[in-house]
C-alpha cells in the first residue's frame, strides 16, 4: 500500500481495496457456456492375462445345453437331471476346478441329446402309428412323405424346424382322430339301426346311398378335417332319415310283445324279467334313444321265446278281466262296462304314480301314460286306452329295478 493512501478511519483497512472487493459483490454473474467439454473419469482397465480355454469351452457347452433344454422339454421330456448334473458343475467351477466341471457339462450334454433323439424317435413313431390306425379304420391319411421331411429336419443342427413341423403335424392329426371319432359313432349307429330295418322290411335307399357317399370320401387320398366334415353332415342326414322311419315299426312290436307278456301272471319269473325289458325298450323310445331300444327289442324277442306256454291255457280257462276286443264291434252295455273298467283301472295307476318321488324319470314318463289313456278314454278308443293302461302297469311292475 502506498504512504498516504486513505485509510478506514474504523479498521484501518484500505479504501481502494474495499472499493474493489464492492465493484465485484456487484457484478453478475457470468452466462452459462454451452457446449462445455467435460472430461471423462478414467476408468480402470481389466487386467489382462490370457484366458483359460477350459473355461471357455464350459461356457459354450453351458450355452448349447441352455438351448437345448427347451426343445426336451417341449417334446415331454425331464430336465430334471440335466440341470442337477448342471449345478454341480457350476459348484465346480466355482471352486476352480475347471475340469471337473467340464467333465459334468459334456456328460450332461451327452444326456440331453441321447434324451431328445429317443423323444424325437419316440413322437415320429406315435405319429405313424395314428395314421396307420386312421388308415385301417378306412380314413385315406397319408403322411409317409411329411414323415420323411421331418426325419431330415431333426437330424440338422437346429432342431427348431423339426419340432415346429412335429407340433404341426400332431395337432393335424389330433383333429382328424377327433373328428373321425364323431363320424365312427355315426356310422355305428347307423349300422346298427340297418340291422334293426332288415326285421320290418328292405334297407332305405336314401341311407344306402348316403353310406356309399361317406365311404368313397374317406376313400380319398388325403382325407382332411373339411372331408370328415362333409361326411358327417351326410351320415347324420341317414340317421335322420332312420329315426323317422324306425319308431313306428319299434311302437307295433312292443305293443304286441306287451300283450304276450300281459298273459303270464305277475309271478312267473321268467316273464318279470322280459317285463323289465320290455319297460326299458319303452323307455328308450320314449327318449329317442333308438339305438339303446333296438338293442332291448333283441334281448326281449330272445326273453319272449324263452319262455313257456304250458300255463297259458289254464290261465285262458279261468275268466280274465274283460278287456275291449278288437274282434268286433261292442253293443253300448258292453261299451259302458269296458269303460267303466278302464276309468277303474287308470285310477288304480293313477294312484300308483302319484305315490312315486316327484324328481323320479319313471313318475315324468308314467304321468305322460296316465294323460295319454285319459285322451283316449274321452275320445271311448277302448282299445287304445287298454294298451297304454297295460304298458304303464308294466312300467310300474319293473320300476325298482328300472331305477336301479
Amino acid at each position: 500500500m502506498e504512504p498516504g493512501a486513505p485509510v478506514c478511519k474504523s479498521c484501518g483497512y484500505p479504501a481502494a481495496l474495499a472499493l474493489d472487493a464492492l465493484k465485484v459483490l456487484q457484478e453478475p454473474e457470468p452466462p452459462a457456456v454451452d457446449n462445455v467439454v467435460t472430461m471423462a473419469a478414467p476408468t480402470l482397465a481389466p487386467p489382462s492375462g490370457p484366458v483359460d480355454p477350459q473355461e471357455a469351452v464350459c461356457d459354450r457347452i453351458a450355452r448349447q445345453i441352455d438351448a437345448e433344454l427347451n426343445t426336451l422339454v417341449d417334446l415331454g421330456g425331464d430336465p430334471l437331471a440335466v440341470a442337477s448334473e448342471l449345478r454341480q458343475a457350476a459348484l465346480s467351477q466355482a471352486d476352480s476346478r475347471v475340469v471337473e466341471a467340464l467333465g459334468l457339462l459334456r456328460q450332461a450334454h451327452a444326456r440331453l441329446a441321447t434324451q431328445t433323439d429317443e423323444l424325437f424317435a419316440a413322437r415320429t413313431h406315435d405319429i405313424e402309428e395314428r395314421a396307420e390306425r386312421l388308415r385301417s379304420a378306412g380314413v385315406a391319411v397319408s403322411v409317409g412323405d411329411e414323415i420323411a421331411s421331418l426325419r431330415k429336419e431333426i437330424d440338422e443342427a437346429d432342431r427348431a424346424p423339426a419340432l415346429r413341423h412335429l407340433h404341426e403335424l400332431d395337432e393335424r392329426l389330433s383333429r382328424l382322430e377327433g373328428d373321425w371319432n364323431g363320424l365312427r359313432s355315426l356310422l355305428r349307429q347307423i349300422e346298427g339301426l340297418r340291422e334293426a330295418m332288415k326285421a320290418y322290411g328292405p334297407p332305405i335307399p336314401e341311407v344306402e346311398e348316403d353310406l356309399t357317399r361317406v365311404r368313397a370320401l374317406l376313400a380319398r387320398p388325403g382325407v382332411s378335417p373339411v372331408v370328415l366334415d362333409e361326411a358327417s353332415q351326410i351320415a347324420s342326414r341317414g340317421l335322420m332319415m332312420l329315426h323317422e322311419e324306425l319308431p313306428p315299426h319299434f311302437e307295433s312290436e312292443l305293443a304286441r310283445h306287451g300283450e304276450t307278456l300281459h298273459r303270464f301272471p305277475e309271478e312267473h319269473d321268467p316273464a318279470h324279467g322280459a317285463r323289465t325289458i320290455h319297460a326299458e325298450a319303452v323307455r328308450h323310445l320314449r327318449r329317442g334313444r333308438l339305438s339303446e331300444a333296438s338293442d332291448r327289442l333283441v334281448e326281449l324277442r330272445r326273453a319272449i321265446e324263452s319262455l313257456s306256454l304250458d300255463d297259458l291255457p289254464a290261465m285262458d280257462s279261468a275268466e280274465p278281466e274283460a278287456a275291449p276286443s278288437s274282434g268286433g264291434p261292442l253293443s253300448a252295455a258292453e261299451e259302458d262296462a269296458a269303460l267303466q273298467r278302464l276309468l277303474a283301472k287308470a285310477r288304480g295307476l293313477a294312484a300308483r304314480v302319484r305315490s312315486l318321488p316327484s324328481e323320479s324319470e319313471v313318475a315324468y314318463e308314467a304321468a305322460g301314460e296316465i294323460r295319454r289313456a285319459t285322451e283316449f278314454l274321452r275320445a271311448r278308443k277302448l282299445e287304445e286306452a287298454d294298451q297304454t293302461l297295460s304298458r304303464l302297469m308294466q312300467t310300474l311292475s319293473v320300476e325298482p329295478a328300472t331305477e336301479a
